[in-house]
């Protein structure tokens, strides 16, 4: 999200007609030259306006927020604004994964600091993800209230791809990821990056290990692939409780990693019955416990290994163990969800030139493929990402990766260089996917 950088703290909406603005959520507008919102402006300059976001020939915003909020309800926009609008249309962008609701109580929202999940049993499908619901996202329902009090035509752009299959709603609905888009700033326009657009994969002789699996913010699906990866040939990221979501409880405000109820069973942070994996792998359960356990694994400790710096909105270090594995096993932000979705975990492989299995929601590798990516289909079965049962596809990734973890070391460095002419185009990709058309 923008304020975390920039300092976007109110959650403000960034608004193109003629001239540039802000909105903030009070729905009032302000210039770029208010000096109040420098900050602001200077992070779009920086993050935003080398992508294809500049290059559009009708009005658009950029959405700061995420589920409920008031900007467009109390925004008048003025009648030069209003004319334009209505005759040359609106794209709408989100930056960050929209919300997403299953019932008529939206039950999120967002303060200044932090994440806020205000009520957990109507936020529990948000958290958990889910399987066969009708799906409300409020952003849009928000910027659909907009389009018909003002008539505008409005094209919602987001990083989701079949949305248009899930969502009931009058807005057109495209697939163009911005923050996909930004993700992807060369290093001549950032000192910090370790993307280089001329780089070339490294030798297959770095290869000590088969696998890398990193894990930030704390999820339930990433807790049960870590703890299937910690008996494999693998470099595995995992720190239980990780999460900056606070919650609601007795009206009070808490940090959900404090939330006692919330951690004594894994169940309660998955949207199946864990015991369904246990009993096909037996160790799971062990090391589903083992990780409850610990701190973080010793990949998360920046004193025991080198770590470099791969550019994001946030600055988000990895590993240099990254080069040292064949493989990266990609817990994306979202798993049980009905539409496809990838963003920096996925590009953070492509960037260290690392084949992946992708921990992702279903027809993820097929959205990329429409992009220009390719994947690795030849080498192993891909055919989970057209499994749209959560579980049943997490069981086949998990075949796949028992699969790889069943060749040997020279195996998989030999299939690396083989794979090398594939690591280099999507690398090379990245640069081009700055100004991506969309779908």
């Amino acid at each position: 999200m923008f304020s975390k950088d920039a300092n976007f703290g109110d959650g403000y909406i960034y608004f193109f007609c003629g001239h540039e603005s802000v909105i903030d959520r009070s729905g009032i507008e302000y210039s770029r030259y208010n000096k109040r919102f420098k900050r602001f402006f200077d992070y779009y300059d920086k993050q935003i306006k080398h992508t294809f976001i500049t290059k559009n020939s009708k009005p658009f915003m950029i959405l700061d927020r995420e589920g409920v909020f008031d900007n467009l309800d109390n925004f008048k926009p003025n009648n030069e604004q209003l004319t334009l609008m209505q005759s040359k249309g609106l794209n709408v962008y989100t930056w960050e994964i929209p919300i997403m609701a299953t019932g008529s109580d939206n039950g999120i929202k967002f303060n200044v600091n932090s994440d806020t999940i205000y009520n957990l049993d109507s936020c529990r499908d948000y958290l958990h993800g889910f399987q066969n619901k009708n799906i409300r996202i409020p952003e849009i329902e928000v910027v659909e209230k907009f389009a018909n009090r003002y008539a505008v035509p409005i094209t919602i752009c987001t990083g989701l791809y079949n949305l248009d299959k899930h969502v009931k709603t009058n807005l057109q609905i495209r697939t163009q990821d911005l923050y996909l888009s930004a993700f992807c700033l060369p290093s001549t326009e950032l000192k910090v990056s370790t993307y280089v657009h001329d780089d070339y994969p490294p030798d297959a002789s770095l290869i000590q290990n088969k696998f890398i699996c990193m894990n930030k913010r704390y999820e339930a699906i990433r807790q049960v692939v870590a703890a299937f990866m910690l008996d494999k040939d693998a470099s595995v990221s995992y720190i239980h409780k990780h999460t900056d979501y606070n919650i609601v409880v007795h009206n009070k405000t808490i940090p959900l990693k404090k939330y006692k109820d919330y951690w004594q069973d894994i169940n309660n942070r998955l949207w199946f019955d864990i015991e369904e994996l246990y009993t096909l792998y037996p160790v799971l359960k062990k090391n589903v416990k083992k990780l409850e356990k610990i701190k973080r694994l010793k990949v998360d400790d920046p004193t025991a290994y080198k770590w470099t710096q791969i550019h994001n909105d946030e600055h988000v270090d990895i590993p240099t163990e990254y080069y040292n594995s064949f493989c990266a096993v990609v817990n994306e932000s979202l798993y049980a969800y009905p539409f496809g979705q990838f963003a920096d975990k996925t590009l953070n492989a492509i960037k260290t030139f690392r084949p992946f299995v992708l921990v992702s929601t279903p027809y993820t590798l097929e959205y990329m493929k429409k992009l220009g990516f390719k994947t690795f289909d030849n080498y192993w079965s891909e055919d989970y990402d057209k499994i749209e049962n959560h579980v049943d596809r997490l069981k086949e990734i998990f075949n796949v990766i028992d699969y790889i973890d069943s060749l040997s070391l020279d195996t998989c460095k030999k299939m690396y260089q083989e794979m090398q002419v594939i690591l280099d185009y999507n690398h090379k990709l990245l640069y081009n996917i700055r100004n991506q058309e969309g779908i």
